[in-house]
């Protein structure tokens, strides 16, 4: 599940750099060049997205100490607000949380039976 979390994360900060939360112009597009899957590990990743005309949402995921913040950035002034942070540690150590039928527990318990 940490895995998981953490994939996600990454993915999502590839996502806010690329939509390009450091640029005045959302047209412009930033690419990873490296070809090493290990580079820029244990330092923060960025994401950006725009929330709409005026501001745009800048997550950062830092994978050392597992936290995530959510920043907006406003268009025009170029003024960053925090809005979230939290550390994501104990999330990534629960089992389940908002599941469905079957849980993963119902689903070993029925595995590990005898046959």
């Amino acid at each position: 599940m940490r895995s998981t979390v953490i994939g996600f994360a990454v993915g999502l900060a590839v996502a806010v750099v690329v939509a390009g939360v450091f640029s005045p112009s959302t047209s412009v597009m930033a690419q990873r060049t490296d070809t090493d899957p290990t580079a820029g590990a244990g330092h923060p990743v960025l994401f950006s997205s725009t929330v709409d005309a005026q501001r745009q949402l800048l997550t950062v995921f830092d994978p050392e100490t597992l936290t995530l913040c959510v920043y907006h950035v406003e268009n025009d002034s170029g003024e960053i607000s925090l809005k979230s942070a939290r550390n994501l540690t104990w999330d990534m150590q629960m089992v389940e949380f908002n599941g469905k039928s079957p849980l993963p527990q119902e689903i070993r318990s029925m595995l590990q039976r005898p046959k």
